[in-house]
């Protein structure tokens, strides 16, 4: 079902964001939200 693949991308985007975004500065909010709105158009975060 749908909801199966869902929750498998938010499990492995669940580990690839936190990664990400220790490599990127506290004050950078604007890269932080850029992520966001990738993520939410449905791209890939490790092209981000």
């Amino acid at each position: 079902p749908p909801e199966r693949s869902m929750a498998a991308k938010e499990d492995l985007y669940s580990r690839i964001l936190p990664r990400r975004l220790r490599h990127q500065r506290p004050g950078s909010a604007r890269g932080a939200s850029s992520l966001d709105v990738l993520l939410s158009m449905g791209f890939p975060r490790a092209r981000a």
